[in-house]
């Protein structure tokens, strides 16, 4: 789906069913997304709008733990979350946000926000966390950030969630 505002061109996707392939980054999303933005630059210029001016740029994945895949229920955090040191006895979920720096060359070009919540699904109505990682920023010509934020994103996912879920998931090493 495409969503344009007058300072925004957004691209949204989904997974669209538990068995659904999942779209990936490098063969599906990135390609999609350049191809989209240059018909809107086409049009735009077409009509005589002028070309895009690039201010900053956004990635944003947002990801379902659900409980019965590695953890019983929303109070086993510490099975999920790596960051977690340790929650008091009864403590029954969480919310979490935290943000982080996107460092290139020695230099702060973005920051990658990350934030965890509870929630239910409502397919099913399992509890799950909801895992939002959005990195924003701007580096050359714009449409370069979107490779670095991926990359954050990834590694923010990656560092952030323990291996033994990792092994759940069938992840793989970075």
């Amino acid at each position: 789906m495409i969503q344009l505002q007058v300072d925004r061109f957004i691209k949204n996707w989904r997974k669209t069913s538990v068995d659904a392939e999942y779209p990936r980054y490098e063969k599906t999303i990135k390609p999609g997304f350049l191809r989209d933005l240059s018909v809107f630059q086409d049009f735009l210029l077409g009509e005589g709008l002028g070309p895009i001016r690039m201010n900053q740029c956004e990635v944003t994945y947002v990801n379902h733990i659900v409980a019965g895949e590695g953890f019983t229920d929303l109070g086993d955090a510490l099975k999920v979350f790596s960051f977690l040191g340790g929650l008091p006895h009864g403590v029954e979920d969480g919310i979490f946000a935290l943000r982080f720096p996107i460092v290139l060359e020695g230099k702060p070009v973005g920051r990658l926000k990350v934030d965890i919540q509870p929630a239910i699904r409502e397919a099913d109505h399992k509890p799950m966390y909801v895992m939002q990682l959005t990195a924003r920023g701007f580096v050359g010509s714009g449409l370069e950030f979107f490779d670095l934020g991926r990359a954050a994103i990834v590694k923010g996912f990656d560092e952030l969630t323990t291996a033994s879920m990792h092994s759940v998931w069938g992840k793989k090493g970075l």
